[in-house]
């Protein structure tokens, strides 16, 4: 992934936010809960978000990465750039009817797309 490229995580993203590229001192920071953390020291571990790092957030609810990453990725086409958009989930989140309906609407809106192309 690129540095402009969206990510969503889950609670427990602390390792892939390292691995997009986020400041590790501002990371632990948020952890910690200090000022000089991502969001100030509100997030705390569990809502990290690092918008100049393409990290939309981590979330604690279970499955609500999946219809922000949707969204990034509606963003990217509408756009025309080249971004990606990549979120991470684990196997509690596959029974969220939040991550179907997005999964949904990402695959309707890709056919609406790719009708209005062709």
């Amino acid at each position: 992934m690129r540095p402009d490229d969206y990510m969503t995580t889950t609670y427990c993203g602390r390792g892939q936010h390292l691995a997009k590229g986020a400041d590790p001192k501002g990371l632990m920071a948020e952890v910690l809960g200090r000022a000089d953390g991502f969001c100030k020291g509100k997030g705390g571990p569990m809502h990290i978000a690092d918008p100049e790092s393409g990290i939309l957030g981590a979330n604690g609810i279970v499955g609500t990465g999946v219809p922000i990453a949707v969204g990034a990725a509606m963003t990217v086409r509408m756009t025309g750039t080249d971004r990606v958009s990549v979120s991470f989930f684990g196997d509690g989140a596959i029974n969220q009817g939040a991550v179907y309906e997005a999964m949904n609407l990402a695959a309707v809106w890709n056919q609406l797309q790719t009708n209005r192309i062709s």
